[in-house]
């Protein structure tokens, strides 16, 4: 497939070129494109609850 990141894996399913390959047929490709595209979408995000424990750790 000569796919490097998470982003040229996102533009593969946008292009349709995952379908080319034996086992990845477009409903596979569409849960890959729509995992991804959360993926994307959360970095940066933190659960409250982590946050919460270290919060708690850092000021009592």
């Amino acid at each position: 497939m000569d796919i490097l990141s998470v982003g040229e894996l996102l533009y593969a399913c946008n292009e349709n070129r995952l379908v080319a390959y034996s086992g990845f047929g477009l409903k596979i490709q569409a849960d890959i494109k729509e995992k991804l595209e959360y993926f994307q979408a959360s970095q940066g995000k933190y659960l409250y609850a982590h946050v919460h424990q270290l919060a708690e750790k850092m000021f009592g």
